[in-house]
């Protein structure tokens, strides 16, 4: 099921169908932890060990302050309450490298809270194109580097590949193909 984290994102992807160049906003982390903390409770009142939860933010990592405090909570019930948690999100691969890079504790609060799965919007293989749907700074070496951490996280990563922009040609879709394939 999906825990409704945050809304917003201040980036301008022409594709996405979000409210775009607004902060993201999260809920109130004492709600939040209330929520989780309930929601463990009565998983283990009625037997059921392990949840599957969905993030609801569409980049979890742009605000790492806010994510660290939920991903607290999450530790914090799944010690509590021996629960395990399965948790997946998406990701922009800059936010989730930034966020790693500048706020380190977040790679060890992935793995207490159960971060299992990120969905890396990688939507392309070419400049062109990123620059044409207003996709931001992306390189694929950031992409190979961000599935590496994932590597080390223990975290499985997942390639969002949106493709057939009107800049796409022949050579880009093919370009596509093979990065997606590799």
């Amino acid at each position: 099921f999906s825990l409704f984290t945050s809304q917003g994102c201040k980036f301008r992807c022409d594709f996405c169908a979000a409210q775009k160049r607004q902060p993201e906003a999260y809920r109130d982390i004492e709600v939040i932890t209330q929520d989780i903390e309930t929601l463990a409770k009565l998983a283990v009142n009625f037997g059921i060990r392990k949840q599957k939860i969905y993030l609801s933010s569409l980049d979890l990592f742009q605000t790492p302050e806010e994510l660290a405090k939920v991903l607290e909570a999450f530790a914090k019930a799944r010690a509590e309450n021996n629960i395990d948690y399965e948790l997946r999100c998406l990701s922009r691969v800059d936010s989730f490298l930034r966020a790693i890079s500048k706020h380190p504790e977040l790679k060890e609060l992935c793995r207490k809270a159960g971060l299992k799965t990120i969905g890396f919007g990688v939507d392309g293989s070419t400049e062109k194109v990123w620059r044409s749907q207003h996709k931001g700074t992306v390189k694929l070496s950031e992409t190979d580097k961000a599935l590496e951490e994932c590597k080390k996280l223990g975290i499985i990563p997942e390639i969002l590949m949106v493709m057939g922009f009107p800049t796409d040609n022949l050579e880009s879709l093919v370009r596509n193909y093979v990065y997606t394939i590799s």
